[in-house]
């Protein structure tokens, strides 16, 4: 009896560990630098309906808790193209590497004047 008791304990924390793990991995620019405060959202599998969101730490590392429904996160950033990344049942993504987005503003000139 007391070996089904320490089984049936066991069992319980093994799915309850399994349930709480993490999606995490690392976002790096071309030059593979980490890319600090890079958006990370994680979307539903039906619907595509907001689930969790993150940034990325100053060494590009993120983590989100893993979800039953979660189906793609989204990797965005200012001056980079997004990127989709659809979860396979993997929780390390591993490295995202972002693309500079070349359609950028080379200048902004601003021009002020009153009525005399």
């Amino acid at each position: 009896m007391r070996q089904f008791f320490i089984l049936v304990v066991f069992s319980i924390c093994s799915v309850a560990s399994l349930m709480a793990q993490n999606i995490s991995g690392k976002v790096v620019d071309e030059k593979n630098a980490p890319i600090v405060g890079a958006n990370v959202l994680l979307l539903s599998k039906a619907d595509s309906t907001f689930l969790a969101g993150t940034t990325t730490s100053e060494d590009g590392d993120f983590a989100l808790a893993n979800r039953e429904d979660a189906g793609t996160l989204i990797f965005s950033f200012i001056g980079y193209h997004s990127v989709y990344h659809t979860l396979d049942g993997n929780e390390n993504i591993g490295i995202i590497k972002m693309q500079v987005d070349e359609h950028l503003l080379d200048e902004v000139t601003v021009v002020g004047s009153r009525i005399i």
